[in-house]
């Protein structure tokens, strides 16, 4: 589970730890480095957002259709903007009075899904696909974007896919192309 930390996510993250739960602890940022401080991770906005843009783009990125906010989200990918302030610098929101929710976490389950954030992720996958006879499991990450008084807290399951089956790739009612 990766948990945006930011804000009111501290205090819910702590909850978590407290009943034996331990989510990653993700603080969205300004600027484009990414770091390490105690259990939290300082990650840009940036670099969130275009995780999950160059998966739309390369069409990698694959939304059930079938679940019941898999309309919600598509409407907020195409809501959400990328734009310059006067001052030069880039904003990543969606349009004005709309929501981002399911988009932030969708782009915290991606970036933990890549292996961001976490120390030779990829030696150890590649352990345990040398464990497995080279067929990895499925792994399933969870990202969190906690709400507010007036927004609601968005959970996206990213279940991450090495070798897609050829019936996934081929079954058009399975999987719906969100760049489409």
């Amino acid at each position: 589970m990766v948990l945006d930390a930011t804000g009111l996510g501290g205090p819910v993250y702590e909850i978590f730890v407290g009943v034996g739960i331990s989510p990653v602890g993700v603080m969205i940022t300004a600027g484009t480095a990414q770091s390490e401080e105690g259990r939290f991770l300082h990650v840009p906005k940036m670099l969130l957002i275009s995780r999950v843009q160059a998966l739309l783009h390369e069409g990698r990125l694959k939304i059930q259709k079938n679940l019941s906010e898999a309309s919600v989200l598509m409407a907020e990918l195409l809501d959400y903007r990328i734009q310059y302030t006067a001052a030069g610098h880039l904003t990543f929101n969606a349009r004005e009075g709309r929501h981002d929710d399911l988009v932030l976490a969708l782009a915290i389950a991606c970036y933990r899904a890549a292996g961001d954030g976490v120390r030779y992720s990829g030696l150890l996958d590649y352990y345990r696909r040398e464990s497995r006879g080279r067929v990895p499991d499925p792994q399933y990450f969870i990202g969190v974007d906690l709400g507010q008084a007036r927004d609601p807290t968005a959970i996206a399951v990213v279940r991450r896919v090495e070798y897609p089956s050829p019936e996934e790739v081929r079954d058009p009612e399975f999987l719906l192309n969100a760049a489409v």
